[in-house]
């Protein structure tokens, strides 16, 4: 299996799923095979029953794995040119469970981004938020060029 961070790294090039680390509702990016959380937000863990970001990548997914099951059942119909498709998922919890509607898509070849839409523009809080969660070195940038955000592991620059 790839590296969390390789994999990462990798999707994050793509502008979609950049885009994601913004996104103030639930968002998680996805292996195609559902195999592998990439990231998440806190709405996203806490969605799902994890106390953080770092504890839902660090879950292990396997194929009876509630979310993860529906991720890859439904991977392999999202079209492969990115366009999204609105998706009903069961978000199982501790006391029991949601339906929500989410917005799917393919992002750099072989992830999934799937988000549940809260109505609210993506915020530079959201994004830094997201990124101090990360498991792995990693930095935000402002469109000028100066960090916004970085976890406790990315290098000065």
């Amino acid at each position: 299996m790839t590296s969390a961070a390789s994999t990462l790294s990798r999707v994050l090039k793509d502008p979609t799923a950049a885009a994601l680390v913004g996104h103030v509702g639930p968002w998680w990016l996805w292996s195609a095979d559902a195999r592998q959380l990439v990231a998440t937000n806190e709405a996203g863990a806490a969605a799902m029953g994890a106390s953080g970001p770092s504890m839902a990548v660090a879950r292990d997914y396997g194929e009876a794995h509630p979310f993860a099951s529906q991720i890859a059942r439904l991977a392999p119909n999202l079209p492969a040119d990115g366009t999204p498709r609105m998706e009903r998922l069961r978000l199982y919890r501790r006391l029991g469970s949601d339906i929500v509607v989410a917005r799917a898509r393919r992002v750099s070849g072989d992830a999934v981004a799937v988000t549940v839409e809260t109505g609210q523009a993506p915020t530079r809080a959201a994004a830094a938020a997201a990124i101090t969660t990360l498991a792995v070195p990693a930095i935000l940038f402002a469109d000028g060029g100066g960090a916004l955000a970085r976890t406790a592991s990315a290098p000065d620059i």
